[in-house]
């Protein structure tokens, strides 16, 4: 007897069940690859703001002489919170805004070390890692589901507004005029357990000055204003 064209049942179910282990076998891995990819776009913008704020620091746009103070300069893709933005582009691949994102600056009395900082919108973000970490580790160093972030460093930065009448836009930062400097005591704030607390008080013990058990500790971090880095 001729076959009639077309498939019988058991073969369109075969079909449909290899197509079903492929796409089991391919969606991981097409997923992977595209975290992997906005991965490396987060560390190349983390890289180009560290860059960016070089500029300004080298052009002398920002004064920061103080060899026993940090200094956090808040960047990003918003300039009403920001003091260095860049030209095209500068948003986290995974989220429209940040939570915070800054530069850390620390003058050593001869030159500059740079890190970054910094959590979007998706929670995910920086921990406090250096120019050099970034060229040397990439993707690896992008951290996924951040903890809430300490409060000093998102009332510095400003609030993104999420709902409301100001939706999509930051409410203005607690930075209003001069630089906000925390002193002594304040520094202490900087210990507890969250991603955010650990990871500044990490920098300011990692990078104290001198060498061994004679390192000195910062005796302020300094919020650089948006106002007076807009040069």
């Amino acid at each position: 007897m001729r076959r009639k064209n077309g498939f019988t049942l058991i073969e369109l179910l075969a079909v449909i069940i290899i197509l079903g282990v492929i796409m089991l076998i391919a969606i991981p891995s097409v997923t992977q690859q595209i975290t992997n990819s906005r991965k490396n776009s987060y560390v190349d913008t983390a890289q180009q703001y560290i860059n960016a704020v070089v500029t300004k620091v080298n052009e002398g746009n920002i004064s920061m002489f103080d060899t026993k103070r940090l200094y956090l300069v808040p960047v990003g893709n918003d300039d009403t919170v920001s003091c260095v933005s860049l030209e095209s582009g500068g948003a986290s691949p995974f989220s429209r805004y940040y939570k915070y994102a800054y530069v850390a600056v620390h003058y050593t009395g001869t030159g500059y070390d740079y890190w970054f900082l910094a959590q979007d919108g998706a929670n995910q973000g920086f921990k406090t890692e250096s120019s050099k970490n970034l060229e040397k580790s990439g993707k690896s160093l992008v951290l996924s589901n951040m903890k809430t972030p300490n409060t000093n460093l998102t009332n510095m930065y400003g609030t993104y507004e999420t709902t409301g009448t100001n939706k999509n836009t930051y409410s203005a930062s607690s930075i209003t005029g001069d630089s906000r400097i925390l002193k002594d005591t304040a520094l202490s704030t900087f210990t507890g357990s969250d991603d955010t607390d650990s990871q500044l008080k990490t920098v300011l013990e990692d990078t104290k000055l001198g060498t061994g058990t004679d390192k000195e500790p910062y005796t302020s971090v300094e919020f650089i204003a948006v106002s007076s880095c807009k040069n």
